[in-house]
């Protein structure tokens, strides 16, 4: 037998065969610890354990993945479909946001298509666990609940119930007797997963974790558990607030970055009828510094009310804050603004922000930050009901954005009666109340 020391970094996995202070690969100080692996001399066998079964391309049914629906459109939306079997899908969120919630509806939704589920609870008793499906007025009798969280037990339960869909909530408090380390440790983590998943592909068993997420609001854990997995969601939210946001960050059935609106009830997640206007507030008094625009996340656009705020300072240096607008597009902004308009704020304080928790990730929204650090700065509000649209370049130009179609469909059916965007912009469905001004350079309206 021979042995080897190697160290080990605490938070990400990270192997060196030296110690270090800083980890290169997650910047940690202080995280490396030793650790003596012993190898035992093996045979080198001529054959696999078990004979491989290739799959052809002939082979190959396209209604071969027949998808797990949810019930619902919008977490079916996010998912690519719904649940593929044989998936390791990974759910994360602070806590008391409402993932455990969501999981009992639709492990509920899941048995009403005679499948079998089996919730592990690591953390509650399977009576606080049952409770809560009670309480959200769920009745279904084909969710086995059990709580464990010990790897070797989940895995002899499998063996006997056979579920369609296993639900592990949450995979840091599972661990192996076989491992030294305690429960939550990257090791254990990264163990666990790869347990699970190699059970879920063999047998051909969806399987949804629950993951814990760090202060900093990432998910605990190292991040092979997010390469490992087929999908990774993330639920987030204001605890004082009912809006609840569903993010695909990683999914290998269908398109990431999409995302799911639902409101918490008494009675759990209910999906938001129309989630294209879902942060704006009702039609009232136009307001200062205000603007609407459609800002895309994934590939449904939203509509979306960026606010702005100016206030005149004596200091030599003004404040520049933003809360869900990207800062460099709106350093950019305010160059433009000042080059090509009559709009000075080098001695203003400016804050801007997105209502509604959303961030907007494009240059779609460039024209309704101008427009509305405009109408803050000039002390008048902004039409209601009016959307602008388009890019600002460093020219001064605005220019086209993607998917006009789908964003001008979205304001007609909240009822907007007008919308500035780019005059070369192509216009191809006939809409029947709003009212477009094309705009060629960003001072043409402004002003």
């Amino acid at each position: 037998m021979k042995t080897q020391t190697t160290y080990h970094c605490q938070k990400c996995d990270f192997t060196s065969s030296r110690w270090l202070g800083k980890c290169p690969s997650c910047s940690a100080w202080n995280s490396f610890v030793e650790k003596v692996v012993t190898k035992e001399s093996k045979k080198l066998t001529s054959f696999p354990r078990e004979m491989v079964q290739p799959l052809g391309l002939q082979a190959y049914q396209k209604n071969s993945r027949r998808l797990i629906k949810t019930g619902l459109s919008e977490l079916d939306n996010v998912l690519g479909g719904g649940f593929s079997p044989g998936g390791v899908f990974l759910l994360g969120g602070e806590p008391g946001i409402g993932k455990s919630t969501l999981v009992a509806q639709i492990t509920d939704k899941i048995t009403e298509q005679a499948l079998e589920v089996f919730y592990f609870s690591g953390e509650e008793a399977a009576e606080q666990v049952l409770e809560r499906m009670t309480r959200l007025g769920l009745k279904s009798t084909k969710i086995k609940v059990a709580h464990e969280n010990n790897l070797e037990n989940i895995l002899a339960a499998l063996e006997v119930y056979q579920p369609d869909f296993v639900v592990v909530d949450s995979i840091q408090t599972v661990s192996s007797e076989n491992l030294p380390n305690q429960s939550g440790s990257v090791a254990q983590v990264r163990n666990t997963t790869e347990t699970l998943l190699q059970y879920a592909k063999r047998q051909r068993k969806t399987l949804l974790l629950i993951g814990q997420i760090t202060k900093g609001g990432d998910l605990a854990g190292p991040k092979t558990v997010e390469h490992l997995v087929d999908a990774v969601l993330f639920l987030e939210g204001e605890e004082r607030q009912s809006i609840r946001i569903l993010r695909g960050i990683k999914n290998r059935f269908g398109a990431t970055d999409e995302v799911g609106i639902f409101t918490m009830t008494e009675k759990g997640l209910e999906e938001v009828k129309n989630p294209g206007g879902a942060f704006l507030e009702a039609v009232g008094q136009p307001k200062i510094g205000a603007a609407i625009t459609a800002a895309r996340e994934g590939s449904r656009p939203f509509l979306l009310e960026i606010q702005t705020l100016t206030n005149f300072t004596k200091f030599g240096y003004p404040k520049r804050l933003a809360a869900g607008v990207d800062s460099r597009r709106l350093d950019l902004t305010l160059a433009v603004l000042a080059k090509y308009t009559k709009i000075k704020l080098d001695t203003f304080d400016v804050y801007a922000s997105v209502m509604g928790g959303l961030s907007v990730k494009e240059p779609a929204a460039d024209l309704a930050l101008a427009a509305s650090l405009c109408s803050s700065r000039l002390n008048k509000p902004l039409p209601i009901q009016t959307l602008f649209l388009g890019e600002i370049s460093l020219t001064g130009e605005i220019r086209p954005v993607q998917d006009l179609e789908k964003r001008l469909q979205v304001a007609e059916k909240l009822g907007f009666k007008q919308v500035f965007l780019p005059k070369s912009s192509k216009v191809k469905t006939k809409l029947q109340v709003v009212e477009i001004w094309g705009i060629r350079e960003l001072a043409e309206k402004l002003e």
